[in-house]
């Protein structure tokens, strides 16, 4: 768990140094920082994610609880991963995390049923569209963005200056 929070500020951290360089180097025609922190900044987004993913298969080995998507998880709100951190036994079964047989048999003789999952079928389809909706606007708005050349020299956000 300390693994995947440390991965997960890596994205964080490479963007803040990308634009403290950036920043430092205006200016300067021999920017040899611009393409190593470029390649940082796009080696860390996927071990951001990585990091995300490592965290979603935390789990009970007795009951099957997905802790970090668990209603208990989502009631500590913004200190769900101190929660997590601090966290001794499962909240649905109360086991340990070993997983010992009578914890087993404590589990299944308390006729519990397991909690269900938050990233239901529904839920997981939304996203997926959401998500696809979000990229596809974007790659759609880029593709159809035609500057105008007669504006480029009265065009502020470019920079330029008419002479």
């Amino acid at each position: 768990m300390q693994i995947a929070t440390l991965l997960s500020f890596t994205p964080t951290l490479a963007l803040v140094s990308w634009f403290a360089i950036e920043s430092i180097s205006r200016g300067n025609e021999h920017r040899r920082w611009d393409t190593f922190f470029t390649f940082v900044v796009l080696a860390s987004v996927p071990l951001g994610a990585i990091a995300s993913l490592l965290r979603a298969f935390v789990r009970c080995h007795v009951c099957g609880l997905r802790l970090t998507s668990s209603s208990a998880a989502r009631a500590a709100g913004s200190r769900k991963w101190q929660w997590l951190d601090s966290l001794e036994a499962c909240p649905v079964c109360g086991d340990d995390g070993l997983a010992t047989p009578d914890s087993r048999e404590r589990w299944q003789q308390s006729g519990l049923l397991p909690e269900a999952p938050y990233w239901n079928a529904g839920r997981m389809t939304a996203a997926i569209l959401l998500l696809l909706a979000i990229v596809g606007g974007g790659v759609w708005y880029g593709v159809s963005y035609r500057p105008n050349p007669a504006t480029w020299a009265t065009d502020s956000v470019r920079g330029v200056v008419a002479k």
